[in-house]
C-alpha cells in the first residue's frame, strides 16, 4: 500500500520554484529510485531532505521503510515521515498514521494514528489511498475514548493551521 503511494508521488512530482538545484537533485534522486539505483537515490535525496524539502523527506522515509539504499529502519522511517507530514505531505501523513496504528517504528498510539490518518483522509485525493486512510482512521477511532477523539481532532486542526501558515511545528514528546 505504501509502494503505491511512492509510485503516485514519483509520477506526479513537479518541482518548481527558486531552489532549482535542489529540485534537480531531487528529480535525479527520484529517477535513480525508479531505476532501482537505491544507493544513488539515497545520496541524492538525503541532502534535499535534510534541507527541509517535504517531498525528499517523504521519499527518504519510504527508503528507510523498505530498506532501499539504506538499512531498513522503521524508527528512521517514522522520523522522516513525521518531518514531511508536519509540512502537510498527505502520503507521509498516511504512512505515519499507519505506523502509529500498527506500532511500527513508533509506539502504538491510536490517538496519534487517528490524528495523522484524519489529516491524510482530508488531504488525499479521492481514490484507493484515501479509502485506506479512512479505514485505518476509523479503526483507530474504535480504540479511543470520546475525550481522546476530541484531543486527536484538536491536534489535527493545529497541524492544519500551522501548515496553512507555513509555520514550523514542534513534535509532541513521546
Amino acid at each position: 500500500m505504501r509502494k503505491t503511494a511512492l509510485a503516485l508521488m514519483v509520477l506526479g512530482l513537479s518541482c518548481t520554484g527558486g531552489a532549482s538545484l535542489r529540485a534537480d537533485q531531487l528529480e535525479d534522486g527520484l529517477s535513480a529510485y525508479s531505476s532501482s539505483d537505491y544507493q544513488q537515490a539515497a545520496l541524492l535525496v538525503r541532502p534535499v531532505a535534510e534541507a527541509g524539502n517535504k517531498e525528499a523527506q517523504y521519499v527518504l522515509g519510504v527508503m528507510y521503510d523498505r530498506g532501499n539504499g539504506v538499512p531498513q529502519d522503521m524508527v528512521a522511517a517514522a522520523s522522516w515521515y513525521a518531518r514531511s507530514a508536519n509540512q502537510g505531505h498527505a502520503l507521509a501523513q498516511y504512512n505515519l498514521g499507519a505506523m502509529y496504528c500498527e506500532g511500527l517504528g513508533v509506539a502504538f498510539d491510536p490517538i496519534q494514528a487517528y490524528k495523522w490518518l484524519n489529516l491524510a483522509s482530508a488531504n488525499l485525493s479521492v481514490g484507493d489511498q484515501r479509502d485506506l486512510a479512512v479505514r485505518y482512521r476509523d479503526r483507530a477511532r474504535r480504540k479511543i475514548t470520546r475525550e481522546q477523539l476530541a484531543e486527536a481532532q484538536r491536534q489535527s486542526q493545529a497541524v492544519q493551521a500551522m501548515v496553512a501558515r507555513n509555520a514550523p511545528i514542534t513534535l509532541a514528546p513521546r
